[in-house]
């Protein structure tokens, strides 16, 4: 017993914490410690004070430091032991926070609180900070993500009209030689527009903003359109693509279509930008994983340049490419096989590379995907082809006059008739001169930024109005939040701008009977 003593009397002379002792009415005794954290004189000194004495009038909470002293010191009585975090107030004046622990014990023969008071200052301003910080990256998020739906908006609008127009001028009648200027100006918008597209998607990763959607789709028409979309830079190069399909290739597998076409379309088009001759072929084999999923390997082998084996980890990394001649030599922003390798995880897969300087590379990408059964698939067959004459009545509301001419030019060729609105109001309005009278409006495009009143107002006061016409938001702000704001909104659909004709024709077909 002596021997404790003397372990507690060591332990209480030299502790750095402040302990005293206590009961009900004020305190006891202390260590020398103590005397130095609230800058006391002397331990009679101290011994005169009640804990609202070193304490400010009233805690944080609001409640006075009398009434929550005694809570406190009631409580540890009560249950034996109490701790909690403290405003303290040295004699000084200057207040800081302690953390206290409370516990029952014995003293000359009675039973009192011992209390260690330790002094949490420094780790409270460090709570601050990084408060203060999560905070500060909180609202800089939001500034970065309202900055990219700005960005986002600013350049897709005019290539839209860009892309648009020379669609328009390509389905015309031209001469061999403005047929091969006009592929020209229009392949090269479409790499402007990638390397648009591999920044955005960089910062939506970046953000945790892309969601992996789940839908039916045809792995064989997943890379026959990769193919078709390649297929004239390939025949430039004289460069063969090839694909093979194992006879158990599923007709129709669930996963997120849009972006297992935008991983091999960068896997498939890095493999003709390196390589100089012979073939690039596809390989494709499914695995059943079980009832429900399956596991699809994609390989992409070409003979090009390869690459080094000390250099094959960093091509999956942000902005690096294998050498920085590479970039001066074949162009890109190092973004694309760092995209591609983190929406492959995304998609609960993986992407690797295999390589040989001088022989070639092999990227492999692997992905698990849903079994998807024949019910689950809409198989009624469409009309092929671009060639539509729906003999239908459009509200389009667009404030872009370069995209009023275009969108009006794009729909007489689906022969669709336009009515145009500068801004969401007048859209509405133009709707409600409209009830009753004939000819109806069968659909309506909305833009989403536009002046006076947005698209997502527009849709809202449309619905409010009764309106039960399919309303297709088209937008060039790609933002996850922005879709789910339409779509609560009331639209129906939701397409990004810059967008094909053929995209245009996919989503009539789904609201508009062709001739009725």
């Amino acid at each position: 017993m002596v021997e404790k003593d003397e372990q507690f009397r060591t332990l209480f002379e030299l502790s750095h914490d402040a302990i005293m002792l206590l009961d009900s009415a004020s305190f006891l005794h202390c260590n020398d410690a103590t005397l130095k954290i609230f800058d006391c004189p002397s331990i009679e000194v101290f011994c005169t004070k009640h804990p609202s004495d070193i304490s400010p009038e009233f805690q944080p909470c609001g409640t006075s430091s009398f009434d929550l002293a005694q809570h406190q010191i009631g409580r540890a009585m009560e249950e034996g032991h109490n701790r909690f975090e403290w405003k303290h107030k040295r004699l000084s004046g200057e207040e800081f926070w302690a953390e206290v622990t409370l516990s029952q014990t014995r003293w000359n023969d009675e039973n009192v609180l011992q209390a260690i008071v330790r002094d949490i200052s420094e780790q409270k301003k460090l709570q601050h900070s990084l408060e203060v910080a999560i905070k500060n990256a909180e609202i800089a998020s939001i500034a970065k993500s309202e900055f990219l739906a700005v960005i986002s908006h600013e350049i897709r609008t005019p290539i839209h009209g860009v892309l648009s127009a020379q669609e328009l001028l390509l389905g015309s009648d031209l001469t061999d030689d403005q047929r091969e200027n006009a592929t020209l100006a229009h392949n090269s918008a479409r790499s402007l527009l990638n390397i648009i597209n591999d920044v955005l998607d960089f910062s939506k990763i970046e953000a945790g903003s892309i969601d992996i959607e789940s839908v039916a789709f045809s792995p064989k028409q997943v890379v026959n359109d990769v193919f078709g979309l390649l297929q004239r830079i390939a025949d430039n190069k004289s460069l063969k693509l090839e694909c093979d399909f194992p006879e158990n290739t599923p007709t129709y597998v669930v996963s997120d279509q849009t972006r297992l076409q935008q991983i091999l379309i960068n896997l498939v088009s890095n493999a003709v930008k390196f390589t100089d001759r012979g073939t690039i072929k596809l390989l494709s084999q499914f695995t059943a994983q079980n009832a429900e999923k399956m596991n699809w390997e994609v390989q992409v082998v070409d003979n090009g340049i390869g690459i080094e084996a000390s250099k094959q980890k960093k091509i999956f990394e942000m902005f690096s490419q294998a050498d920085s001649s590479t970039t001066r030599k074949y162009g890109g922003t190092g973004l694309g096989l760092a995209i591609s390798k983190a929406l492959a995880n995304l998609m609960d897969g993986d992407l690797q590379v295999s390589s040989k300087v001088g022989e070639g590379s092999t990227f492999t990408l692997n992905i698990n995907v849903e079994i998807c059964h024949k019910d689950e698939v809409d198989q009624d067959e469409e009309e092929s082809g671009l060639q539509r004459d729906y003999q239908k009545r459009m509200l389009i509301a667009e404030d872009n006059p370069i995209n009023q001419q275009i969108i009006q030019k794009q729909l007489e060729v689906l022969g669709i008739e336009s009515t145009i609105a500068d801004n969401g109001r007048d859209a509405v309005q133009i709707y409600q001169e409209s009830i009753g009278k004939k000819p109806a409006f069968d659909i309506v495009l909305m833009d989403i930024q536009m002046p006076i009143m947005n698209g997502v107002e527009a849709t809202t006061q449309l619905r409010k109005l009764g309106c039960t016409l399919p309303v297709i938001i088209l937008t060039a702000d790609a933002l996850k939040e922005k879709r789910e704001e339409c779509m609560n909104a009331g639209a129906n659909s939701f397409l990004v701008k810059p967008f094909e004709l053929h995209q245009l024709v996919g989503l009539f077909d789904d609201y508009l009977r062709v001739g009725d």
